[in-house]
C-alpha cells in the first residue's frame, strides 16, 4: 500500500517533508537531475547502451513502445550509477562474480562485450533487490518511480508527436518495471566485469 509520502514523491524534482525514506528521496532527486541534464561523466559506454538497445527490441516491435522500455531501463541503469558514485552502496557480492565469470568463460561466440554483458546482467537481475543498498520497500519505491516516470516521458513524446496515446501503453507497467531491474542489473554486472583497480 502506497503512503502519502510515496505518492507525493512520484514524478516530482523536489524533497517530499516528512518523507519516512530519505534515502529514496536522496537517490531519486539525483537519479532525476542527472536524467533531465546528464553530463559527460555520466554518458552510458557504448556497450552498455547496446545491451540496454537490444533488450528493448526484443520487448516490442513498435518505436513508442521500444521508447518506452529504453527510458526505463535507462533510469534503472543511472540510478546504480548516482548510488555508487555516493559512495553508499552494495559492493558487488564475490559469489556473482563468479557465477557471472563461470557465464561469460563458457561462452564459445565471438563477442564484442555485449553478450557477455547481457548474460551476466539477466544472471545478477535474479538478485534483485538485494543487490540494492536500501531495503525492500526503498527498493519498490523506486522501481514504481522508474515505471512512472518512462510512461510519463513516453506520453508527453506520443503528445508531442500527435500519436496515439494508447499505442504509447502496449507495454505494461509491470514490464517498465522489469525495465528498470534490467537496467539497474546492467550497471551492476558491469561494475563485476572491470579489471580489478591496481595496487
Amino acid at each position: 500500500m502506497w503512503t502519502p509520502w510515496t505518492e507525493m514523491a512520484f514524478g516530482q524534482l523536489a524533497a517530499v517533508p516528512g518523507c519516512p525514506y530519505p534515502e529514496v528521496d536522496r537517490l531519486r532527486l539525483g537519479t532525476e537531475t542527472v536524467l533531465r541534464d546528464p553530463g559527460p561523466e555520466w554518458q552510458i559506454p557504448p556497450t552498455a547502451a547496446a545491451v540496454l538497445r537490444g533488450f528493448a527490441g526484443e520487448m516490442t516491435t513498435t518505436e513508442p513502445d521500444y521508447d518506452l522500455i529504453l527510458d526505463a531501463a535507462i533510469a534503472g541503469y543511472l540510478l546504480r550509477c548516482v548510488e555508487a558514485n555516493s559512495g553508499d552502496h552494495n559492493d558487488i557480492d564475490p559469489k556473482w562474480i563468479a557465477d557471472i565469470e563461470r557465464i561469460v568463460d563458457g561462452m564459445d561466440v565471438v563477442d564484442d562485450g555485449s553478450l557477455a554483458l547481457r548474460a551476466a546482467s539477466l544472471s545478477v537481475v535474479e538478485s534483485l533487490p538485494r543487490a540494492f543498498s536500501e531495503d525492500e520497500t526503498s527498493w519498490e519505491i523506486l522501481r514504481h518511480w522508474g515505471a512512472r516516470h518512462a510512461i510519463d516521458r513516453s506520453l508527453a513524446r506520443c503528445a508531442a508527436e500527435k500519436l496515439d496515446d494508447g499505442h504509447a501503453l502496449g507495454v505494461t507497467f509491470e514490464q517498465c518495471q522489469g525495465a528498470f531491474d534490467f537496467g539497474y542489473a546492467v550497471m551492476l554486472a558491469e561494475e563485476a566485469l572491470l579489471p580489478p583497480p591496481a595496487d
